[in-house]
């Protein structure tokens, strides 16, 4: 049997298991999870965060988020207020909702940024620093 069946045969969802260690699990979620989201997870990386990215465009995004990702994460960092607005519309289960929202923490940065820019690489180290007490 492999790692990837054991996990999925003994938890029947991969959502906390040893497997992935003890590491902060956190998605971040800009529009289309393209430019500012995946520069943070990798940022976040860096601070030993186990991190993901996401869009909350469920239409062109390329991961949107999804309640799999909502129930795996720790925390949900959403680059901006719109970006929560647009997923909390979209979310017809009042519990699954609530889960979010309990987990949510909203910045506010705005989408002018490109993949891995210095700017906005400066605001995410200086943001995730201060938000989840984490240090390089």
């Amino acid at each position: 049997m492999t790692k990837t069946e054991e996990i999925f045969k003994s938890n029947g969802c991969p959502y906390t298991n040893q497997s992935q260690g003890n590491d902060l699990r956190v998605v971040f979620v800009c529009s289309a999870g393209l430019l500012r989201s995946p520069t943070a997870a990798r940022i976040a990386g860096e601070y030993g965060i186990n991190a993901r990215s996401a869009g909350s465009h469920l239409h062109c995004a390329l991961i949107p988020l999804s309640a799999n990702l909502i129930q795996w994460a720790n925390w949900i960092v959403f680059m901006n207020p719109e970006n929560e607005f647009e997923i909390a519309q979209k979310i017809p289960d009042a519990d699954l909702l609530e889960i979010m929202r309990y987990k949510s923490i909203v910045w506010n940065i705005e989408d002018t940024y490109n993949y891995m820019e210095e700017g906005l690489e400066w605001i995410l180290r200086k943001k995730i620093e201060e938000t989840f007490d984490v240090r390089i």
